[in-house]
């Protein structure tokens, strides 16, 4: 029984070089606090400690590693982390308490650059409200005028849809009219040149009609010539014969009468 009482003393001598509940500081900040078990996450860190933080530590381990006490967490830290002296409030408190006048003043000088940045908005804002009112106003306008050429552009739209068709049926008309014209024409050229023969035939007639007149006009002319000279020399030999006649018998009544 002695034997295993001195052999887990020995044991635990061998994982701790000594055990303490004393108030100890962390040195640095972003200092991990690590667990022992495996299923918490992957890099078993369970907390992050900043400098000054106060811990209570339980054990101190020969491998480097003390286990500390935060609260309700019990972990693993560096031991090279820990320190058991006790930080400087009163520096670290005026050192703050500077850094913050300093940021305080130059948070004021923000806060003057702000509120003239802000004067300077307000004018540019009354000037870019009235800007804003003039545009509405030209907006609205032109709203007006857009309309007005829409309703133009409707109407002459429809004008253009009419004006096309009218052009469409004009083009089939004229297309027919110029068929129907062109077989007119076409007829009208036959018969032109039917009369134009027509034409020649009849004059060819006529001139020879004319010819045959007048070749009858002057056989006519001269048998009536022929008959006027044989009807005035039978008229002629019809008065010798007469007067033939009355110097016989004057000769005959002058011999008897001797």
């Amino acid at each position: 029984m002695k034997k295993i009482i001195l052999l887990s003393f020995s044991l635990f001598l061998s994982f701790e070089l000594f055990a303490t509940s004393s108030a100890y500081y962390v040195v640095k900040n972003n200092t991990e606090v690590r667990s022992d078990r495996v299923d918490d996450n992957e890099s078993n860190i369970i907390k992050i400690l900043n400098k000054d933080d106060e811990l209570s530590l339980v054990t101190m381990h020969y491998s480097g590693w003390s286990m500390v006490s935060i609260g309700d967490i019990d972990g693993w830290v560096l031991s090279s982390n820990l320190t058991q002296d006790v930080p400087n409030i009163k520096s670290n408190k005026n050192a703050i308490i500077v850094d913050n006048s300093k940021e305080l003043n130059s948070i004021k000088g923000r806060l003057l650059k702000f509120k003239e940045a802000n004067k300077d908005l307000r004018t540019n804002n009354k000037s870019l409200i009235q800007e804003i009112d003039n545009l509405k106003k030209e907006i609205n306008s032109l709203k007006q005028e857009s309309d007005l050429l829409s309703q133009k552009s409707n109407s002459l739209k429809q004008k253009n849809i009419k004006i096309s068709a009218e052009i469409v049926d004009l083009k089939a008309f004229t297309g027919e009219g110029s068929k129907k014209n062109n077989s007119k024409y076409n007829d009208l050229l036959a018969k032109n040149t039917l009369l134009i023969d027509k034409n020649n035939r009849l004059s060819e007639q006529n001139e020879r009609l004319e010819l045959n007149s007048s070749i009858s006009k002057n056989i006519n002319v001269k048998w009536v010539l022929i008959i006027a000279a044989v009807f005035i020399i039978g008229f002629v030999f019809i008065i010798f014969i007469n007067s033939s006649r009355r110097k016989a018998h004057n000769l005959n009544t002058i011999n008897r009468s001797y």
